[in-house]
């Protein structure tokens, strides 16, 4: 009787042990189901599709070549500028006044305008290159030594000497030339030839140039481009640094880190419905660490993972 008593006991623990495992296993899977999504939804990163475009660039020291006029002070004496450094004028136009005492003026001094011959951006930047970097010279220029022109400044005091220049007109209408340097090695040879085109950037400006003439010396790659279009507040400048977009890659673009290769297929885990789904890609490109992709499902605004690490298919991203 104590057996069939001690035997009943066991079966009905064992009953209980298994129903309370059977539960625990329950509270944790529902626990899991629970945190894995929160977690996720902390720890992947989610981005959105966009089109967009990825550069290579190249810095390249750059040197302007203007069509610049100079106007000269025509007597000793103090100068009154009557423009704004930077401003446009017309052909005409008093920029400059330059007083001198005088004896037989009852206001004691004499003054004399400077008027502008043409139209142009005035500007008070003088280096004392604009008679040398011209247009004009650039085809009797030798390429290599245009760096070792040195300019002669002038000083930007108030008084200012006979023949003195002053300020000088930039005509913005006219293309402007640009002298470019950067390692040979940068760009391939045959991108660097006479009429080719090259993409500049400088700051938050595109800049495009037909190139003009090219030369490589000691390592070197020198390129002289004619640009038509450029912001105008580039032209009180003499050396800027620009970058040279040597490659592009446009399209829908994500970080190679985001591609999920099966069966050495490329895909993306996209989200839908907060579910994780690997959608198939082709790959028309990479470019600095992205990818151009393309795929049915693929549309701008299209969300999906950046770390896939993290991540299986399926997963619920809260």
């Amino acid at each position: 009787m104590r057996a069939k008593t001690l035997k009943a006991r066991k079966k009905k623990l064992l009953i209980t042990a298994v129903i309370i495992l059977a539960l625990l296993s329950i509270l944790v899977w529902i626990t899991a189901g629970i945190t894995r999504p929160l977690l996720l939804s902390y720890l992947v990163k989610v981005d959105t599709l966009e089109q967009s475009i990825v550069s290579k660039e190249i810095l390249a020291a750059g040197l302007l070549i203007k069509k610049e006029t100079l106007l000269r002070s025509p007597t000793n004496g103090s100068l009154e500028l009557l423009i704004k450094d930077g401003e446009r004028v017309p052909a005409g136009t008093a920029v400059a006044k330059i007083s001198n005492t005088s004896l037989s003026s009852p206001a004691g001094s004499l003054g004399k305008l400077i008027y502008a011959p043409k139209a142009g951006i005035a500007c008070t930047h003088i280096d004392g290159l604009e008679e040398v970097l011209t247009p004009d010279n650039i085809n009797v220029l030798e390429l290599s030594q245009i760096h070792t022109i040195k300019a002669d400044l002038t000083s930007n005091k108030r008084t200012v000497n006979k023949s003195q220049p002053v300020v000088k007109l930039i005509d913005n209408l006219e293309p402007l030339i640009i002298r470019l340097e950067f390692d040979d090695k940068m760009l391939p040879a045959e991108n660097i030839k006479k009429g080719n085109k090259l993409k500049l950037k400088y700051r938050n400006y595109f800049l495009t140039g037909r190139i003009m003439k090219c030369q490589i010396t000691k390592g070197m790659q020198l390129v002289v481009l004619a640009v038509q279009k450029y912001p105008n507040e580039i032209l009180h400048l003499r050396e800027i640094n620009f970058s040279v977009l040597s490659e592009e890659l446009a399209g829908l673009l994500v970080p190679e880190g985001a591609l999920v290769y099966r069966e050495n297929h490329p895909g993306i885990y996209r989200i839908h419905n907060k579910r994780v789904i690997w959608v198939p890609v082709q790959i028309q490109g990479k470019l600095e660490g992205k990818a151009a992709v393309k795929g049915s499902a693929l549309t701008n605004g299209v969300r999906y993972v950046l770390n896939p690490e993290l991540v299986k298919e399926g997963d619920l991203i809260l």
